[in-house]
């Protein structure tokens, strides 16, 4: 299959090749259908409709049904789309392009922060792949946490964040 950057298509979007595949089985047995303003996706499980979080590779149950999911967007669409954020983003810097989300300079799962300062446009696939690396190593990051390691990790503007036991933000 090739990949246009722009390509949105919920089809598509589900392809393993196309990133789900830098998450090593974290993110099979679901069927990814939206996306919130940093990439964070909504999918569909057996079992309901989950959030999973792209930086740890794990989903949390949201609700049971589509209707469901539809009122709680609309009843908490801030917290669950990333609005105001995005907004201000937009504000300083421009809308964002189609095939394109809000990614962390420094991830989130490494103390980066929620703000303006800290995000990025990027293409969501090249973002989804990232933070897929990220994910897959979330267990380095619990390692370190029971250990005197320090671990140095370089983001995609060759900028280090180092993480050590007193740092970390893992759960």
């Amino acid at each position: 299959m090739t990949h246009r950057e722009n390509e949105t298509g919920v089809l598509a979007w589900n392809d393993e090749k196309l990133w789900r595949n830098c998450y090593e089985g974290m993110a099979n047995d679901h069927f990814f259908f939206a996306q919130d303003a940093f990439g964070g996706q909504f999918c569909f499980k057996e079992d309901g409709i989950y959030t999973f979080d792209p930086e740890v590779g794990e989903s949390q149950k949201l609700c049971d049904t589509l209707s469901e999911w539809c009122e709680a967007i609309l009843d908490e669409y801030d917290f669950l789309t990333g609005h105001s954020l995005m907004h201000k983003w937009q504000a300083t810097h421009g809308r964002v392009l189609e095939g394109q989300r809000l990614a962390p300079a420094i991830p989130f799962i490494l103390g980066g922060e929620f703000s303006v300062d800290n995000l990025r446009a990027q293409q969501s696939v090249t973002a989804m792949r990232y933070r897929g690396s990220i994910a897959f190593r979330y267990e380095i990051c619990l390692m370190v946490e029971r250990s005197n390691l320090v671990l140095i990790i370089k983001n995609q503007e060759n900028q280090f964040t180092s993480v050590n036991k007193r740092n970390c933000s893992c759960k």
